[in-house]
């Protein structure tokens, strides 16, 4: 991750987190800045042991994200696969 970090001249990374009174994360707010990205996330945690449900969407609500963009590495090191 850090090659992609220098990639984007990513110089500052922050982050933000509020815990409840049991200590479970709420919210983490991240923001990165750097020569070629300026980016703020936020993640709220509205429930936590609930009930979830998902569905997947229709092909025609999806892409396909060539492994090349990803930069990422499988979890052994080794290039991700395709």
């Amino acid at each position: 991750m850090s090659q992609q970090l220098q990639a984007l001249g990513v110089t500052t990374e922050h982050f933000t987190i509020w815990l409840d009174s049991k200590q479970h994360v709420r919210k983490v707010v991240t923001s990165a800045q750097g020569s070629k990205v300026q980016e703020t996330s936020t993640i709220q945690v509205t429930s936590i042991n609930g009930p979830v449900s998902a569905a997947i969407p229709p092909a025609s609500q999806t892409a396909t994200v060539p492994a090349s963009e990803l930069g990422g590495s499988g979890a052994n090191g080794s290039p991700a696969a395709s």
